[in-house]
């Protein structure tokens, strides 16, 4: 069952990987969290940005896990109340299961992305964000201290509409090669 509400936009929220993927909405009621697939988030950015106020139309989900009162919700369509432009989510169908652009780099490695959790998620170059999937970011994590460069092989995501909060473009890898040693995947 859709719901209709009126609210300021206050935030975005992002995934393990930094894919936004969620706003959060100021209603008269109070806050509200919405979701929204990762390859959506340009045209949703684009038609709300923080502070605007939009109208949203959204389905329960059922409850945040945890003692949360609030309920999840799926964002169905979206309407920015001071331009009268409008999105439906169903109209932006997903990316095609593409592999991406086949690319093999060697950069500094500037820094680590965690999770809430503190559980490596992936790795960031000066110009790339290296996702890396649990069962990779185990074996890399013990030997990560003092790296200065790594060299990646793999496939940079070249869906559109994605947007990652780090700015950085994404890289699937199929192998990681840290002091010499590599990493197949």
């Amino acid at each position: 069952m859709a719901a209709a509400q009126t609210g300021r936009v206050i935030a975005y929220e992002a995934n393990r990987i930094g894919d936004y993927d969620g706003l959060r909405i100021r209603t008269a009621a109070g806050e509200i969290s919405l979701q929204f697939p990762p390859h959506t988030a340009e045209a949703v950015r684009q038609l709300g940005a923080v502070g605007q106020t939009v109208a949203v139309q959204a389905e329960s989900l059922g409850k945040l896990p945890g003692n949360s009162p609030s309920p999840r919700l799926r964002l169905i369509s979206l309407q920015n109340k001071q331009t009268g432009r409008q999105l439906r989510l169903a109209d932006l169908p997903p990316p095609s299961p593409e592999t991406g652009k086949s690319i093999a780099i060697e950069e500094p490695l500037a820094g680590t992305w965690r999770d809430a959790e503190g559980r490596l998620v992936a790795l960031r170059t000066t110009s790339y964000l290296i996702a890396l999937k649990p069962h990779q970011s185990e074996p890399i994590r013990a030997v990560l201290a003092g790296v200065k460069h790594i060299r990646v092989v793999g496939y940079e995501r070249t869906a559109r509409g994605f947007v990652n909060r780090t700015g950085l473009r994404l890289v699937h890898p199929t192998a990681l090669t840290i002091n010499k040693q590599t990493f197949a995947f």
